[in-house]
């Protein structure tokens, strides 16, 4: 499968190195599903119409 490119505001990647390194790990292995399968995760309803969880 393709693997796709996130673009992540410098702020967000300042917080990601500051965070403990078992909690930036599920944060990067989440982010490496998503770049892989950016669809996973559940259709949000309503106002939230095309964002997924």
């Amino acid at each position: 499968m393709e693997s796709y490119r996130l673009r992540v505001p410098g702020r967000i990647e300042e917080l990601v190195r500051g965070l403990h390194p078992e909690l930036k790990r599920k944060v990067r292995a989440g982010l490496d599903l998503i770049r892989t399968d950016p669809a996973v995760g559940k259709e949000l309803r309503d106002e939230l119409v095309g964002i997924r969880s």
